[in-house]
């Protein structure tokens, strides 16, 4: 049920905002968890859209590109957009649209992000302009503030399938936010506790003692400053 949901109904939702941002060449990027989920590593199922520029000055432009053509496709009844749940800033926008058949809510994210970004974009035929890992993983260890389970998730995904030197990227995630400290980083990590795991949407079963044990080997090597071990042991 759960499967259908996301494959039949919110992906194929998510698609036609993925397809409009292409179509109109406005240069937001996806990014979060739903590039993780959807580009690299399908370990989850993800419910918003993330789009992110840095540090453009023609941000606001592109938001009423957006708005423009989401409005086209309520017109040809397509979605409903209730305007009042519409936020707006200097550099970020939110949207909130529904399945006109399917009565679906889709939350849709506009930011205008620091300037500082790290890794090559990917180019998907469906999902276009796509985040690299390494910017999502510095972007969700600047997250971890906000305790979101599945920050933590994200974070021992691409430990597990990507090798690079936590202490690099610790370096990476405090040029975006000076906050950011390596021992708070372990600390929040290690005291994450199990029985949250089972509040992710898992794409399949997943040990969560495995999870776990993962998670104590990635607090040790970002304390340590030390390489990524983990893609190596599992």
């Amino acid at each position: 049920m759960q499967e259908e949901y996301y494959t039949k109904n919110l992906y194929p939702l998510q698609d036609g905002i993925l397809k409009l941002v292409s179509d109109t060449k406005i240069p937001f990027y996806l990014t979060g968890g739903t590039a993780l989920s959807r580009h690299y590593f399908n370990h989850r199922y993800s419910d918003d859209l993330d789009f992110f520029v840095n540090c453009d000055p023609r941000y606001g432009e592109y938001v009423n590109v957006f708005y423009k053509n989401l409005m086209i496709m309520k017109d040809e009844g397509k979605i409903l957009i209730n305007t009042k749940d519409i936020i707006r800033t200097e550099d970020y926008s939110q949207f909130i649209i529904t399945d006109y058949f399917k009565e679906i809510n889709l939350k849709i994210d506009l930011i205008n992000d620091v300037a500082r970004h790290y890794g090559d974009f990917e180019y998907s035929l469906n999902l276009g302009k796509v985040d690299s890992w390494r910017n999502i993983l510095s972007n969700k260890l600047s997250a971890l503030y906000r305790n979101e389970v599945k920050d933590v998730v994200d974070i021992i995904e691409i430990a597990s399938r990507k090798e690079f030197d936590w202490k690099e990227l610790i370096h990476e995630a405090k040029e975006k936010d000076n906050s950011i400290d390596p021992i708070v980083v372990s600390n929040i990590l290690n005291s994450f506790p199990k029985e949250l795991l089972d509040k992710i949407k898992w794409v399949k079963k997943m040990n969560f003692d495995i999870l776990m044990e993962k998670l104590h080997i990635i607090t040790k090597d970002i304390t340590f400053g030390k390489e990524n071990s983990l893609a190596k042991k599992f």
